[in-house]
């Protein structure tokens, strides 16, 4: 599968102090990103402005993997 751009960054523990604090500043200056967050039920546990939201833990490789199809950088 091909990703598109809006994958080229993951921002990990997008929720945190310091990730929102990153996604915001990516969201206001149209950086395509995805943010991962915790999973509830097997889906995104929050929506995050300008992100395409994924759910990862890094305690299973497969949603780590998964997070990091297409992406180019990424932050934890």
């Amino acid at each position: 599968m091909t990703e598109s751009r809006d994958s080229a960054i993951l921002i990990t523990g997008a929720t945190g102090n310091i990730g929102r604090e990153l996604c915001k500043t990516l969201c206001a200056q149209n950086v395509p990103f995805r943010a991962m967050v915790r999973a509830h039920n097997g889906e995104p546990a929050t929506q995050i402005d300008g992100a395409k939201v994924v759910a990862g833990n890094f305690n299973d490789e497969r949603s780590i993997a998964e997070a990091l199809e297409g992406v180019d950088q990424a932050t934890v």
